[in-house]
């Protein structure tokens, strides 16, 4: 089919043909305009406002608009749909349901994040998978940055030793034990449906930087941050600090450390990725107290920065692409083109997310232990 280039040229190449459910400000500003990048055909919007779905129909090229996104599949002969809809009244994401609803009429699905409030809910999705021979692929942004594929790049290399210490930062709130009694009784809790929602980011990256961990024990201040820390079996440890009531996004929302066991630690900070290492030696390495010089070393040999210039027209510098929105969408058609399964956002990383976000309700200050699967 007619697509067009990064270079704006006419090519012809294979296209997923999808389908969006939800027209909101999410979809508007970080997903419809990733399609024009990916190998996807948008044939139709859906959304419960009829009126919305037809002007961003319009606004991005599909052809028809539906308010019933089942009448959508049964009519647009679809590969897949990508669904980014609001919480339910009760502060529960809505997925699930429409996820199996979707796989079992036969398409693939694409869902935002948090993909569940609980973790028997995306075994159902697993099923509904399985049943379909469809996949499911959960937008984990912070598994798609640029900056966190970097960083698995660097730690992934024999230089850098093995990344046993994980530091992750983000501006956020535990909520409190009766919080959560409120959200695991079917009330609408806004402090813990925040956190179920922002407790993916750190975790996410995590999994894709460590895999997933074995015990958990966390610690919660008086007023809301807190730091929780995850034990793993081969000894690596990880520690999330949530620290609630800082500077917000005027200092960076997140920051993530990762050390390993050759001198080296690796940094993201806001766009930013540093490699870190003590410059070399111009000849024997003098011991601690006797080395006159610290400009020693070449090219290579010392830290290293990656950051993005903002001044060219590159696709580089816009935010559908530092930000993971459009390796998303890619490794989403990409896996319907190519018939495989997803290596990012996969099913069973949700599943790990969510079994850890409910693992809070059983307090702080006990060790909690953990599954990798369900």
């Amino acid at each position: 089919m007619k697509h067009i280039s990064f270079l704006g040229k006419v090519t012809d190449q294979p296209l997923a043909r999808i389908g969006a459910i939800g027209c909101g400000s999410h979809s508007f500003r970080n997903l419809f305009p990733t399609f024009q990048f990916t190998p996807v055909d948008l044939a139709a919007t859906c959304d419960l406002d009829g009126e919305k779905a037809a002007v961003y129909a319009r606004a991005f090229g599909a052809h028809a608009s539906y308010t019933d996104y089942r009448e959508m599949i049964d009519k647009e002969e679809l590969d897949g749909v990508v669904v980014c809809v609001n919480f339910d009244a009760s502060g529960r994401p809505v997925y699930p349901r429409i996820a199996a609803d979707c796989l079992a009429r036969g398409v693939s699905v694409f869902i935002e994040k948090p993909p569940s409030a609980t973790a028997r809910e995306v075994e159902s999705m697993m099923q509904a998978a399985d049943d379909s021979g469809r996949i499911v692929v959960c937008g984990l942004k912070r598994m798609f940055f640029q900056m966190t594929t970097k960083a698995r790049s660097l730690i992934s290399d024999p230089a850098f030793g093995d990344p046993m210490t994980l530091l992750l930062q983000r501006e956020e709130r535990i909520p409190t034990m009766d919080e959560l009694r409120v959200f695991w009784n079917g009330e609408f809790c806004r402090p813990a449906t925040a956190f179920l929602d922002h407790f993916c980011h750190p975790a996410s990256m995590m999994l894709y930087l460590a895999g997933m961990p074995q015990r958990m024990i966390y610690h919660r201040a008086a007023h809301g941050s807190g730091v929780v820390t995850f034990e793993y079996d081969d000894g690596k440890v990880a520690s999330m600090a949530f620290t609630h009531g800082g500077s917000g996004v005027a200092g960076g929302v997140e920051r993530l450390y990762v050390v390993g066991t050759q001198c080296q630690t690796v940094v993201i900070e806001n766009c930013r990725v540093y490699c870190f290492q003590g410059p070399a030696p111009d000849g024997p390495r003098e011991p601690y107290g006797a080395k006159p010089n610290y400009f020693t070393g070449g090219i290579g040999t010392t830290t290293a920065l990656w950051e993005p210039e903002f001044q060219l027209g590159q696709l580089y510098s816009k935010g559908l692409f530092l930000l993971g929105y459009y390796d998303e969408i890619l490794e989403f058609a990409s896996a319907i083109l190519e018939k495989r399964q997803p290596t990012r956002g996969t099913l069973l990383q949700c599943w790990q997310i969510t079994h850890m976000f409910e693992k809070f309700a059983e307090g702080p200050g006990r060790m909690i232990a953990l599954k990798k699967a369900p």
